[in-house]
């Protein structure tokens, strides 16, 4: 009975660490995406529009952002505007097997948001690679200037670059 009593609490605090990580990554980019952008401009607003979704409005300048924590050793394959998957391998050594597949669910509604802001959407922690099909035979590596259904993607070191 202690035992289980034991395994409960940590498996609790588990939980709660995993969230609370979350939420800190993610404050923690968006905070450099600000500070970076007010070294650019004088005024810098920033209004959460969901869990994941941040709308920055810098003087004229208009963006969208979507931060996602995802876990270590993933690799992106999107597969179309909404259907994104998270290849997660067992390690980080080159032609690792992956254990598991997921959909990346959370990106939906912000790839199917209308917007006249430039779209941009940050991984935390940097995902291994990012590919993504372009038909049935052809497959590209993304980089931060691939246009990826109207939006961009860039790593948190990247930040810096934002114009």
């Amino acid at each position: 009975m202690i035992f289980f009593i034991i395994i409960m609490i940590l498996v609790i605090i588990l939980i709660f660490y995993s969230l609370i990580y979350k939420i800190f990554s993610i404050k923690n980019v968006l905070n450099q995406v600000q500070k970076h952008l007010e070294t650019k401009y004088q005024k810098v607003l920033t209004k959460k529009i969901n869990k994941n979704i941040y709308n920055i409005e810098a003087d004229n300048k208009k963006y969208l952002f979507f931060i996602e924590t995802i876990p270590l050793n993933t690799t992106i394959q999107i597969n179309n505007s909404t259907t994104w998957e998270l290849k997660i391998a067992k390690s980080s050594s080159a032609g690792a097997n992956h254990k598991s597949s997921k959909h990346l669910d959370t990106i939906i509604k912000f790839m199917n948001m209308e917007s006249t802001s430039q779209k941009i959407i940050i991984f935390i922690p940097n995902p291994k690679k990012i590919v993504m099909y372009i038909n049935e035979c052809e497959i590209v590596i993304v980089n931060p200037k691939t246009n990826v259904y109207g939006t961009n993607i860039i790593s948190v070191d990247d930040i810096n670059k934002l114009k």
